[in-house]
């Protein structure tokens, strides 16, 4: 029988001093034991996608698909149990010494063996009670910050192992770590901080946001800088100008550059952002793009210029290609003087503006690649997909993050994206099955969070499926989640308001776009739909036909013009109301009141009477078929 080898994170966990406390309290520590493996380990581990290969009386062994979720799962078991230690005896604590190793493994049934198995063994005794350590291959992996630092214990020969392990002790942050075991330590070696190391996430479409989302993979060919050295997922800011002798400004410059470098890289895990400090050392400098390119190993540069406009501060952005040294994308935005000195909003904006401008350019990059495609080139191209008919585009971006989850069924973002793209459809395709498009869904967006439960976007197509489901409080919670990790992204925010009106909450709803308004500015697609839609929940009508037509010009989306065909009709003007149906029917051919109830979009019963209320009465007074 040939002999099954795979690459896994394998996890060893032992209880300290098992024997004493069994010799102590037999039945007491069975008990207790079982309880922590009921309340803490087993749910840690299934959320974060591992699975338990066997326990002995003291010693668990786990396996995980990466590295990052094997040590999540520590830290967050760790962490917890030092916390229920608080007021627990020292001699009564049960505690864990946990090794981690990222190794070859052989696979037996349900057992692993083999020398990945055997090392996470040896690193279980090098660590303290309560204490983590990990092999050098786990350091190296761990690309996201888990609010954790790593002190190098050097190579360590372990008993039974042939080669020294170079060993990481995990450091879980003040006043949780444990005494250090006297483990000999090497000089430590200069590092980049955990925050700007570069960190592998996920994109995902986004349901209510014109937002374009890219997936980071390091093998990307033809993707370099002028030398070909740098991933095509790659940037650095370039410090931001201000007119000398403005020292407001020039402080403000400098502020938001160093705060929307730090603001980009936790929002864009997918990229490789450079930290300010070593952005600085360009400020001033008349190099070139493709110099700065060759030099900081990066794709893309953002250059940045506040300069006054009246009276008020116009920022320009521009995304130049260290390739060939040309701009790109470029975008301006005109703010008044007293809102740069609002940090948090200024921030916001720019990181928003930046994100997307670089998302955009970086899924057309990689959508041209050619060659065997992998999961993440899949992944690429489904972002980067462009369409005339909205149901087309959603199928073939269906079809595309379908392909990838075949291919790399642990790469979280192609969960997601499948995820975002059937409750896209579930909201733009009539004919579609929608009890097996809310499963799906519901299946496909729990997959995502739970393999890598820090990526904003995850949450917000959790927060969707959740909502069309009928889960409104979920829904909510993970709404809150996803602004928790990347209060940057508006659709969070936009999502929000869609969340409140699927409750019976329209005046909630407005008063967040109106919040949003000014950052957003009138004429934004997604917010004027919400506030279209919004309006005509009110019975607000004339209100809901100026909010509808402020962006009805460039939007094909069905629901815009169902509800300025609603609010036309219940208004009284026949003539505009029959020519928003005549555009309502061209974007969705065969549409029915019935085919709509059908959708099931709203449960809340305060949401459904407002609905039929305004705007089912509406379309049937436009005479919208039965």
């Amino acid at each position: 029988m040939p002999v099954t080898r795979k690459l896994a994170a394998v996890v060893f966990a032992d209880v300290v001093g098992y024997s004493r406390l069994m010799e102590r309290d037999e039945a007491g520590t069975h008990a207790r034991l079982r309880e922590i493996r009921a309340q803490l380990i087993d749910p840690s581990i299934a959320a974060h996608g591992g699975r338990i290969v066997r326990t002995t009386g003291d010693g668990l062994l786990f396996e995980f698909p990466s590295a990052t979720a094997a040590l999540r799962c520590a830290v967050e078991m760790q962490r917890e149990m030092g916390t229920r230690n608080l007021f627990v005896a020292a001699d009564e604590r049960i505690e864990f010494r946990i090794g981690i190793n990222l190794g070859d493994i052989i696979v037996e049934g349900d057992d692993i063996i083999g020398d990945g198995v055997n090392v996470a063994a040896r690193l279980e005794t090098l660590a303290s009670p309560g204490g983590i350590c990990v092999a050098s291959a786990v350091w190296e992996q761990v690309h996201e910050d888990l609010g954790v630092e790593f002190v190098d214990a050097g190579e360590q020969q372990v008993k039974n192992i042939s080669k020294p392990v170079h060993v990481y002790r995990v450091s879980l942050g003040k006043g949780l770590d444990p005494k250090p075991a006297p483990i000999p330590a090497a000089a430590p070696k200069p590092r980049v901080s955990r925050a700007w190391r570069m960190a592998i996430g996920v994109g995902a479409l986004a349901i209510f946001a014109a937002a374009a989302a890219v997936m980071w993979h390091t093998m990307q060919s033809g993707s370099g800088a002028a030398d070909g050295s740098a991933s095509l997922r790659s940037v650095l800011i370039l410090p931001f100008s201000a007119p000398a002798g403005d020292q407001a400004l020039t402080a403000a410059a400098a502020q938001l550059t160093n705060d929307v470098t730090r603001a980009l890289g936790d929002s864009m895990r997918d990229v490789r952002v450079v930290p300010p400090a070593s952005a600085i050392a360009y400020a001033g400098k008349a190099a070139d793009a493709r110099t700065i390119g060759r030099e900081a190993k990066v794709r893309y540069l953002v250059e940045g210029d506040l300069r006054p406009a009246g009276t008020q501060i116009a920022v320009t952005l521009r995304l130049v290609d260290t390739l060939d040294g040309k701009q790109l994308e470029s975008e301006r935005k005109v703010v008044d003087r007293a809102q740069i000195g609002d940090a948090d909003a200024m921030v916001r904006l720019l990181t928003s503006t930046t994100r997307v401008l670089l998302a955009d350019v970086i899924s057309r990059a990689a959508a041209g690649g050619t060659g065997t495609a992998t999961a993440q080139d899949l992944l690429d191209r489904s972002y980067a997909v462009s369409l005339t008919d909205p149901v087309a585009k959603t199928r073939e971006v269906y079809r595309l993050a379908n392909e990838a989850v075949k291919l790399d069924p642990n790469l979280a973002g192609a969960w997601s994206q499948r995820a975002a793209a059937g409750v896209d459809l579930l909201l733009s395709d009539f004919s579609a099955d929608t009890s097996k498009l809310l499963a799906d869904a519901d299946a496909d967006s729990l997959r995502a969070v739970t393999i890598n439960p820090r990526d904003a976007i995850a949450w917000v197509v959790r927060g969707n499926a959740l909502a069309f489901a009928g889960k409104l409080d979920a829904a909510f919670a993970a709404n809150d989640r996803a602004q928790e990790l990347d209060p940057t992204r508006y659709y969070i925010a936009i999502q929000r308001g869609w969340l409140y009106l699927m409750s019976g909450r329209p005046d909630e709803t407005t008063k967040l776009i109106a919040r949003l308004r000014s950052a957003l500015g009138p004429n934004d697609s997604s917010l004027g739909i919400q506030a279209c839609a919004t309006q005509v929940a009110l019975g607000a009508y004339d209100e809901a036909v100026r909010e509808c037509e402020r962006i009805a010009t460039a939007s094909d989306n069905w629901y815009l013009y169902a509800n300025l065909t609603a609010a036309h009709a219940m208004r009284g003007d026949a003539a505009k109301a029959a020519q928003a149906k005549d555009k309502l029917l061209k974007v969705v051919p065969g549409f029915t009141l019935a085919r709509y109830d059908a959708r099931h979009l709203l449960v809340v019963p305060e949401a459904l009477a407002m609905d039929r209320a305004h705007l089912v009465a509406g379309l049937r007074k436009a005479g919208v078929p039965e």
